[in-house]
């Protein structure tokens, strides 16, 4: 359970506007010990893609016109953004732009949330650059550069 410090720390959505939510639109229900408010993981992940897509000009009422509607269904195409997102890292990669890469991580890093920058970018990131290595497909300096840029913004 995380408390709404925590949850708008790491979604970038202010405890105010959540507790605004879920006055208006009776969305995220998070479990309470008196006054204070807890969120499970599941809620987390949903105010993460909730973000993304605001930030992608998606206005807040259409997005939780239904809040008992709210289904991982209504995130399908947050999976193809995803892929495309680990996509576009390994290409700065692939294509020598070390720069463009270290943006690009931070970025994501802003967007995201430390936590779901982790779990949603960094972890499938460094999987696939793994694999593409152990395959040939990645020169070993890249595997390096990767490492170096991604602890400059960690």
């Amino acid at each position: 359970m995380f408390s709404i410090s925590f949850v708008a720390n790491e979604t970038g959505i202010s405890a105010a506007a959540l507790r605004k939510w879920e006055q208006r639109y009776g969305f995220p229900k998070p479990q309470r010990r008196g006054a204070i408010r807890y969120y499970n993981h599941q809620q987390l992940s949903m105010l993460i893609e909730i973000k993304r897509l605001l930030n992608q000009g998606v206005k807040i009422s259409k997005i939780l016109a239904n809040p008992e509607q709210i289904t991982d269904s209504i995130f399908l195409s947050s999976i193809a953004e995803k892929n495309r997102l680990i996509t576009t890292g390994l290409s700065y990669l692939q294509n020598s732009q070390p720069d463009l890469l270290t943006v690009w991580l931070k970025q994501q890093a802003d967007i995201l949330g430390m936590s779901a920058f982790i779990d949603e970018i960094v972890s499938p990131l460094t999987t696939l650059i793994g694999k593409k290595w152990a395959a040939g497909q990645l020169p070993i300096f890249s595997e390096h550069i990767y490492t170096v840029k991604l602890l400059a913004v960690l």
